[in-house]
């Protein structure tokens, strides 16, 4: 349908151009009557989306075809360049306006389209920014309700074999085992409701705990941990202390569930511009089968945590039967620690694909008005240079030098005075001036030297009544004034 209309704007475009083209000039100096339809379905075609390789030809063929059939009509020169100034004003610029009106709507349209992708785009990120946090809050809820859950067993075993224990010392037992599980309940709920919540805040802040309060509170658990270095806990930026909070802690509870009862080495230390966090345990004093249950993602999440803040992890065992979690973290310029990440920016990364068609439409719609301004004004400045230097030619082959014109006599035949009058008569010949002349006689105007359009100059008028010269007139031309002589 779309093809079909073009086609038809395509051939009308022609027929009226051809019009046009045939149609003269009003004796009124009006434009010929279907100049208005050629504009119309120039602008038409402009507005349309015919293609550049289609349009263009057409608008060059309509703008060659009125000076063409001009001279072919032998019209003249004069006419064939009104023509072409008329082809100018009613086909090209009425399409290069409805050209760029086309592409800056195209624009303005996928500005629109783009918004609505950016908006998209925003969501996408935002649900995947949600389920990322949740994935963190549940590494988080590995971290610390494990180890509360860890030290709960620790204590419950303790409990269970220490044959020397009063009944005072059963019950001092019972309760904190019944307050360390409520303190789990609580942090189990606190993690359930941001989650539901679909919080960005983290359900505990590690950097904010202290590393001698969860020394202390392994320690009431049960398990011997010899500490070193915690004063420099305090030097450390608030960043390396929240990985290593949670490497400490890890490893503690690692200690806990896989060597019950042996002894624990913690040690912070600085050497070579890196914190150094090493945790050491010795082997199992227990029976092999007493070991907690462990879901074995503890240290290779530490490890990756290590890893993006621009620091290493190292656990392996020892050849006592023992295991040793070693950190390092650089004491300058960490890497940010991973964390409810922002949503990138659309602007700040690479252009996207809407972008760049956007980016081209806005280009495209400027240089359609560059072309819609600077075409028609160079086209109307060449054809004003090409009537320029046809007048000046024209002039030039229509001077009759007074000696010429003084040694013609009236009564003189045609056929003599050809061999003084210049090849062509005058191109702008007055309007009216000097003696009414009658029908019968053919005149002509010739000028007596070379001048600029509207100067003071003689013009000599020549009529002809059957071959003979019959009259012989001077008009003084210039400054708005035609007066006989």
């Amino acid at each position: 349908m779309r093809t079909a209309l073009d086609g038809l704007l395509l051939t009308a475009l022609v027929l009226l151009a051809g019009l046009n083209a045939v149609l003269p000039f009003g004796a009124d100096g009006l434009l010929p009557e279907a100049a208005a339809g050629l504009a119309v379905a120039s602008y038409l075609l402009g507005r349309s989306p015919v293609p550049a390789r289609v349009a263009c030809p057409t608008v060059a063929a309509v703008l060659l075809l009125h000076p063409v059939l001009a001279l072919m009509l032998d019209r003249g020169p004069t006419p064939a360049l009104a023509g072409g100034a008329l082809a100018v004003l009613c086909a090209v610029t009425p399409w290069l306006a409805g050209r760029y009106l086309r592409r800056r709507a195209e624009a303005a349209g996928l500005g629109w389209r783009r918004a609505e992708l950016l908006e998209r785009e925003q969501e996408v990120a935002a649900e995947r920014e949600r389920v990322r946090e949740r994935a963190r809050i549940a590494a988080r809820m590995h971290d610390s309700l494990g180890h509360e859950l860890t030290l709960i067993a620790v204590r419950a075993g303790a409990l269970e074999v220490d044959r020397d224990l009063e009944a005072e010392d059963y019950r001092r037992g019972v309760a904190e085992l019944g307050a360390g599980a409520i303190s789990s309940v609580e942090r189990l709920q606190e993690i359930i409701g941001l989650l539901r919540e679909e919080s960005e805040e983290p359900p505990t802040d590690p950097s904010r705990e202290d590393f001698r309060s969860l020394v202390e509170r392994v320690r009431e658990s049960g398990m011997g941990v010899d500490s070193r270095g915690e004063e420099l806990w305090d030097t450390l930026s608030p960043r390396a202390r929240e990985v290593l909070y949670s490497v400490a802690r890890e490893a503690l509870t690692n200690a806990a569930k896989h060597a019950p009862g042996a002894p624990v080495t913690l040690e912070l230390r600085s050497a070579g511009g890196e914190s150094v966090l090493t945790v050491a345990n010795g082997a199992s004093r227990k029976a092999e089968g007493s070991a907690l249950a462990s879901g074995g993602h503890g240290l290779s999440g530490l490890r990756e945590r290590l890893r993006t803040a621009g620091g290493s992890l190292l656990a392996e065992a020892e050849a006592d039967g023992g295991f040793t979690v070693r950190a390092r973290l650089p004491l300058a310029g960490e890497a940010p620690l991973p964390g409810p990440a922002s949503a990138p920016s659309p602007a700040s990364g690479p252009a996207s694909e809407s972008g760049r068609q956007r980016t081209a439409s806005r280009s495209s719609a400027r240089s359609a008005l560059l072309a819609a301004v600077t075409v028609p004004l160079c086209l109307l400045l060449f054809l004003a240079l090409l009537w320029g230097g046809y007048y000046v030619h024209a002039s030039a082959r229509s001077v009759l030098p007074p000696d010429g014109f003084a040694a013609l006599k009236v009564g003189e035949s045609l056929a003599d005075a050809a061999a003084v009058l210049p090849a062509e008569p005058m191109l702008d010949p007055p309007t009216e001036a000097g003696a009414p002349v009658p029908g019968a006689w053919a005149c002509s105007h010739y000028r007596s030297r070379m001048a600029w359009p509207g100067a003071r100059v003689d013009a000599y008028r020549l009529c002809f009544d059957d071959g003979v010269l019959v009259s012989k007139d001077v008009l003084v031309l210039g400054a708005d004034r035609e007066e006989n002589r």
